[in-house]
């Protein structure tokens, strides 16, 4: 028989309880009497039960949760709805564009029409005057060799240009239309974006290596350019690395991207990072130039140079570009260096039998003044791009740049 000495109490309620202990409690770590032994089980049983049933509870919601992810094809409904209006604005686009092309080839026709009056009625007038003079000839039944020979030339004459302006056509560049749609399939915790907060471009990207692709990118109403070149980048990597369409595995940098507006075939306005897009109009042609140094250091060394295309003093035609000058003490000939580079990579010499011949102009606008003069009269040889807007404009004689 033990001794008291080595009797062990129950440790329940802070000592107060003088049973011997019967049992060790392993979740409270104490000695207990058969009697606390037994509350504490009993207590133990209760608290379990309460929380196993809180999670089948849960289990039950869980469940129900499941049960109503949606499965069928009902959830394409949203989607359809979409692609309609995305059709409605691409037809609403073509159309809008194709009355304006409308509109300028009636007033070209126009234009030509008068031109072609003019000359008609100056030939008509020297054909009637060599017939007056034909009818004296008669009358006086004496005719020099000279006068005959100069009577053939003006029938000569007048029969080339009846050959040559009698038929003009006027002809039609038109670019295939680029549609496409891009479908992203994942979740959006249960957030429904409304198409009225997305804003869609059609991106024009120009690569260094003169290379045109387009790309529909998307982006929030109330963003910024920033974040509309961001989903570019990320959706160029998307894109081009599933298709494999760059065997160098080009990928767009941040830093190195302009964004303009293009109108009319020239650059009418440059973007920055902080431009809203809620700003920019609906109808603005926005392209995007890959630049060969970082456009978030304006005070670098070279300086980007816009260039547009035109038949001689007629239309301007094609993509503009721009050109790689020193920002200081550029000089003409830095230009004309420049151009010629760019001419190598946008037109390679195969695809003509001879390089086409060209003619210079310097556009500059100062105080909202623009002064067009031809390149060759630039007096101090030297360009100045801190005090005005400078573009060059190149007068292409060759008929196929188109």
């Amino acid at each position: 028989m033990a001794s008291s000495g080595t009797t062990k109490i129950c440790e329940a309620d802070g000592g107060a309880c003088k049973k011997e202990i019967r049992a060790f409690c392993f979740h409270c770590s104490k000695n207990l009497c058969r009697a606390h032994l037994m509350q504490h089980t009993q207590l133990m049983e209760e608290s379990t039960s309460a929380e196993l049933n809180i999670l089948a509870d849960k289990f039950n919601e869980l469940i129900s949760r499941f049960e109503q992810v949606p499965t069928s094809m009902d959830i394409l409904t949203e989607s359809f709805r979409q692609i309609e209006k995305w059709r409605a604005k691409a037809h609403q686009r073509i159309d809008e564009i194709a009355d304006k092309k409308h509109q300028e080839l009636i007033e070209e026709c126009q234009k030509h029409q008068k031109a072609l009056l003019a000359k008609k009625e100056e030939e008509l007038m020297k054909i009637k005057t060599s017939k007056i003079l034909i009818a004296e000839l008669i009358q006086e039944a004496d005719a020099s060799a000279k006068q005959i020979a100069d009577l053939q030339k003006s029938i000569a004459f007048a029969e080339q240009y009846l050959k040559t302006n009698n038929q003009p056509t006027i002809g039609v560049i038109a670019d295939p239309v680029s549609c496409s749609v891009d479908i992203c399939v994942g979740s959006r915790n249960n957030h429904i974006i409304d198409d009225t907060e997305i804003r869609l471009f059609q991106v024009h990207y120009v690569r260094l290596n003169g290379s045109i692709k387009n790309y529909d990118v998307q982006t929030g109403i109330d963003t910024t350019m920033k974040h509309l070149i961001q989903n570019f980048i990320e959706q160029y990597d998307t894109i081009e690395n599933s298709t494999k369409a760059y065997a160098n595995e080009h990928m767009p940098k941040f830093d190195y991207i302009l964004p303009v507006d293009v109108y009319d075939h020239r650059v009418h306005q440059q973007f920055t990072d902080t431009t809203a897009i809620s700003s920019i109009p609906n109808y603005v042609q926005l392209v995007f130039y890959e630049t060969p140094f970082s456009v978030s250091y304006p005070s670098n060394s070279r300086i980007r140079m816009p260039c547009s295309f035109r038949r001689v003093n007629s239309n301007r035609i094609g993509w503009p570009i721009y050109l790689n000058v020193p920002r200081r003490g550029c000089r003409t000939q830095d230009v004309r260096d420049a151009l010629q580079q760019s001419l190598d990579i946008f037109l390679p010499s195969g695809n003509f039998r001879q390089r086409p011949s060209y003619g210079l102009y310097l556009e500059t606008i100062a105080n909202h003044v623009l002064t067009t003069i031809k390149f060759s009269e630039i007096v101090h040889n030297q360009l100045d791009f801190n005090r005005a807007q400078v573009s060059l404009v190149v007068d292409m004689e060759y008929k196929t740049i188109d």
